[in-house]
């Protein structure tokens, strides 16, 4: 009698870096990326893709397949802004990316700070919210290297959908992003997916 159990459905994981774009750290992340056939999202500071460097960055990002994502233009706690500092805040950024974003909205806050004006400012300008429930903390001393990685992995294998938050302007997290990769893609029924 066949089974109506659905847990045979695929564990999710979904990439998201913060933070970038840097010409020190990001290009190289992209070419590891390509290699592993992985796309990730990137939620990117207004700021770093000011130059015309930074923004052939997250040019190249968007043509190679992944997502763009608002992360403020200039990484402050959003909770300390009024209303009208934070709305700048994201419209500059949104700005910059004009259409990489392919129209899919996503805004995470700086540090994941958030509160209700936060939530509704952005809301209001039609973006979609998105923190994470796998963090690497891979800003950490202690965790950069390899640590992060089996961090990761050990909440991965915890949760059926996962959102990790890295870093890509942190050479340590770039430099074992391929470790990562092949750990994941070697557990069972575990699949990457961009974020919805």
């Amino acid at each position: 009698m066949p089974s109506n159990d659905h847990r045979g459905a695929p564990r999710q994981v979904s990439l998201t870096f913060d933070d970038g774009p840097s010409t020190a750290t990001t290009p190289r992340l992209l070419d590891q990326l390509r290699e592993l056939g992985v796309r990730a999202t990137f939620f990117v500071v207004g700021q770093n893709m000011a130059s015309s460097q930074g923004f052939a960055i997250v040019k190249r990002t968007a043509e190679e397949g992944h997502q763009i994502g608002n992360h403020s233009y200039s990484h402050v706690n959003l909770t300390q802004l009024t209303g009208a500092q934070i709305e700048k805040e994201i419209k500059r950024t949104e700005n910059l990316i004009g259409l990489l974003d392919n129209g899919v909205k996503l805004f995470r806050p700086p540090f994941g700070f958030h509160n209700a004006l936060v939530n509704q400012t952005a809301t209001d300008l039609g973006y979609k919210s998105v923190l994470w429930n796998v963090s690497s903390l891979d800003w950490q001393p202690r965790y950069q290297n390899r640590r992060w990685v089996s961090h990761v992995l050990r909440q991965v294998q915890a949760r059926r959908s996962c959102v990790v938050l890295a870093h890509d302007v942190l050479p340590s997290t770039v430099a074992h992003v391929p470790e990562l990769v092949a750990a994941i893609q070697e557990m069972p029924e575990t699949e990457f997916a961009l974020l919805a």
